[in-house]
């Protein structure tokens, strides 16, 4: 509940831009899909700008319209992914896409590369 307050209070007097920083990292799966359909909702009636910062690939291609990789041994965004608007099938549906796993993939191999030996 604390988190949905605090996405709430993100939104009030409609910025233009939200910095979002792992939000949702220490929450359960059900309520992290919960909290994801209220994100998205709260976008779309206001669609400020978000910055969200995560590790997981999962919400990264759920939530976003834009996915920047960032890579810790150049120190700069190395990939930027263009996806479609918000999904509105639950995770589990959406997991199951074509579209879903090519990008899911990509990520990962980049991501990996950019693992330290």
């Amino acid at each position: 509940m604390i988190q949905k307050i605090n996405i709430l209070r993100s939104f009030l007097g409609k910025p233009d831009l939200i910095l979002m920083d792992e939000p949702f990292v220490h929450i359960d799966l059900i309520q992290k899909e919960e909290l994801h359909r209220s994100l998205i909702n709260l976008w779309e009636a206001s669609h400020p700008i978000i910055v969200f910062v995560t590790h997981d690939i999962d919400e990264a291609l759920y939530l976003s319209q834009e996915i920047s990789l960032y890579s810790s041994r150049n120190k700069k965004v190395t990939q930027t992914i263009k996806l479609s608007p918000f999904p509105k099938t639950n995770l589990l549906e959406f997991k199951n896409s074509l579209n879903y796993q090519e990008n899911y993939k990509f990520i990962y191999h980049h991501l990996k590369q950019d693992q330290p030996l």
